[in-house]
């Protein structure tokens, strides 16, 4: 409290509370210095198991090869969505107007011009609201 005085028997409490405290802590310390026994090695049985037949070595089988996907200058997939907003930011124009365009969100042209700048270090040319790659 504030005041800075118990109530009348709060002191006893408290002391009776200590010593709880304490006995617990005694007993954990006392739990921990037992040494647990050792665990008994498990006893092996004399039944010996039947040997298994051993099981011819599985095939490998061949994967078809992989067609080999035509990817742009920048080294998007041709076809894909970062393919063709590449495409958009060669010929120019607003984020809004590219979006538009290739029926994408605003936001997604903004993220791939910042994969651009970024990851693959092309430059660009922005006048007004219109980007375009620098060449």
């Amino acid at each position: 409290p504030e005041t800075k005085e118990f109530p009348k028997g709060a002191e006893i409490a408290l002391a009776y509370f200590n010593k709880m405290v304490d006995a617990e802590k005694q007993e954990k310390k006392e739990v921990v210095k037992e040494e647990k026994p050792p665990k008994p090695e498990p006893v092996k049985s004399k039944v010996t198991k039947p040997e298994k037949a051993e099981k011819p070595a599985k095939e490998k089988k061949e994967k078809p090869a992989k067609e080999k996907v035509e990817k742009n200058k920048y080294g998007h997939r041709e076809g894909s969505q970062a393919a063709l907003i590449d495409a958009a930011f060669e010929k120019g124009g607003s984020y809004e107007k590219i979006a538009e365009n290739l029926k994408l969100s605003v936001a997604r042209i903004k993220s791939h011009y910042h994969h651009m700048v970024s990851d693959k270090g092309i430059k660009f040319v922005e006048k007004g609201d219109t980007i375009k790659i620098e060449k």
